[in-house]
């Protein structure tokens, strides 16, 4: 009859496999964790890349915005000047035509 092997007690980490596996637990944990932060740092460069495409269009439409206001308050500024010029031939005009009214009222008085 051959020996009876000794029994390790339950919990005991003394038998040869148990290390092994504690091992492997932890490398495949940490493969996990580094899995993952591979993967938020992915994520997180695809947000930066995408943040930074669109403070590129913000900046764009920016700029057309700006160029197209810009253009607008030109317009105004020429208009503002022909208002002014048509108000001094409406005050030139209406001079005119009083001094003509007077001189109609005096001939129409005269006759």
């Amino acid at each position: 009859m051959p020996p009876k092997e000794k029994k390790q007690p339950r919990g005991s980490s003394s038998s040869t496999g148990e290390p092994d596996e504690i091992l492997e637990r932890l490398l495949s944990i940490q493969n996990r964790i580094e899995n993952g932060f591979t993967k938020i740092y992915d994520e997180i460069e695809t947000l930066k890349t995408e943040l930074n495409d669109n403070i590129k269009s913000v900046k764009e439409e920016l700029g057309e915005t700006t160029k197209s206001l810009n253009a607008v308050w030109e317009e105004v500024r020429l208009l503002k000047e022909e208002n002014k010029e048509l108000k001094k031939q409406l005050d030139s005009t209406t001079k005119k035509s009083d001094t003509l009214e007077k001189k109609v009222e005096t001939l129409r008085s005269d006759w």
